[in-house]
């Protein structure tokens, strides 16, 4: 039988607090990456699921919904999904501000802060700048 809960990933909380040079709510994007082995959990199953849609929306000039797909047939792992989350993101920035889609921000501004399922299957992302 299927769970009801929803999945959400609060980036704080997945990071050592003891780290002075880092913090998930503070930093961009690229620091993540570079910090993505100290996440707590990090190879735990996130989401049971081969495939997720995903809404880009900030600083977009409009939502976005990109499929990603897990490599494995458990679902996503939180550092799986954080850097599949963060890859496509790089890729639709990129894409967006060639056409002038991107309000305001440079990729580099950006810090993912959280994750949340909106329903099943579909995350909803917690983006700061």
């Amino acid at each position: 039988m299927k769970s009801n809960k929803k999945f959400r990933l609060d980036m704080e909380a997945c990071f050592p607090t003891d780290d002075p040079f880092f913090h998930p709510a503070l930093s961009n994007m690229t620091a993540t990456l570079r910090h993505i082995n100290t996440m707590v959990g990090a190879n735990e199953i996130a989401i049971r699921r081969k495939e997720v849609v995903v809404w880009f929306e900030y600083p977009f000039d409009d939502r976005y919904e990109v499929s990603i797909r897990s490599r494995s047939a458990k679902g996503f792992t939180k550092i799986a999904l954080v850097k599949a989350i963060i890859k496509k993101y790089r890729e639709l920035y990129r894409k967006l501000d060639k056409n002038h889609k991107v309000w305001g921000h440079h990729w580099r501004d950006l810090a993912l802060e959280g994750i949340i399922e909106r329903k099943s299957g579909v995350l909803e992302l917690e983006v700061g700048s």
